[in-house]
């Protein structure tokens, strides 16, 4: 395997002290599959998902939250900290801005023929969406949605978003020009939070939510792909030609292929060393 396939990775969690190297290859068909054991084995269910009392695992899963992106027909992962965005898939500007809940940067944005739209997200402590020029100097609010992902299918531009805080909650969203300025406005309630959205095909979707994978299209219809899920910070999801369904969550990238039986998501890892988080690497 070459050596330009890896990743060098180095998580530093501050106060604690810790620092693990670790190499991965980010294209996924190498990682392996691991099953999750049955509910009732309690003490291996938990370690399996990340559920610890112990700080400094839990640490360690907290940075291990995976990225996925679809590059020369390849899914590949990242880890969130590696992930570099192309230029021109972020602003060029310091989107950062202050807001009642502090100075904060933007958690995700989204290029627009005149600028673009930003989302600003502090969890239950408020949310805030914005449209910025191309040069950062001119800004107006939009909406207060807890923006997570952003869509464009053709002519039209969606986002999921919500908030995951003792109830979850969400919807996907609609972005649009009314009088030469953007809106936000719900175009489909979801049963959770929405985290991540991709295309498959147009005007037919795949939305990640807190626990659940859903299909929904344009005729605002939804269907429930798989029910109930542990997976846990959910960050990205990507569709291959073939029909499989790969989500970047925290530990694992889950795959599922449309069509398929509820139960047949694939929990894959770079290898089962990755398991090992109750261990210094």
């Amino acid at each position: 395997m070459k050596t330009s396939l890896f990743v060098v990775v180095i998580l530093v969690l501050g106060t604690h002290g810790f620092c693990a190297e670790r190499a991965y290859d980010p294209n996924i068909n190498t990682w392996s599959v691991v099953t999750p054991p049955p509910e009732s084995e309690k003490e291996a269910w938990r370690a399996f998902w990340g559920f610890t009392d112990d700080i400094r695992t839990q640490l360690r899963i907290w940075e291990q939250i995976w990225v996925v992106r679809r590059e020369n027909g390849r899914v590949l992962a990242y880890l969130k900290g590696d992930y570099k965005p192309k230029p021109g898939e972020t602003p060029s500007f310091d989107t950062t801005m202050e807001l009642p809940q502090g100075r904060r940067q933007a958690s995700v944005s989204s290029k627009v023929d005149d600028g673009w739209i930003a989302g600003y997200d502090m969890g239950e402590f408020g949310a805030a969406v914005y449209w910025f020029n191309e040069t950062g100097t001119q800004k107006y609010k939009l909406s207060d949605y807890h923006i997570h992902d952003f869509l464009l299918d053709g002519k039209r531009f969606f986002a999921v978003q919500g908030l995951d805080h003792g109830i979850s909650r969400g919807s996907m969203v609609e972005l649009r020009k009314e009088g030469g300025k953007w809106v936000c406005e719900e175009f489909l309630r979801l049963p959770q939070s929405g985290e991540a959205i991709a295309r498959i095909a147009p005007g037919d979707y795949v939305v990640v939510t807190s626990s659940m994978l859903l299909r929904v299209n344009l005729k605002e219809e939804k269907s429930v792909l798989v029910p109930k899920t542990h997976w846990i910070g959910a960050s990205s999801v990507t569709v291959t030609d073939d029909g499989f369904v790969c989500v970047g969550t925290r530990r694992f990238v889950a795959r599922y292929k449309l069509g398929s039986d509820p139960q047949t998501v694939e929990y894959l890892i770079p290898d089962e060393s990755w398991l090992n988080t109750d261990k210094e690497k």
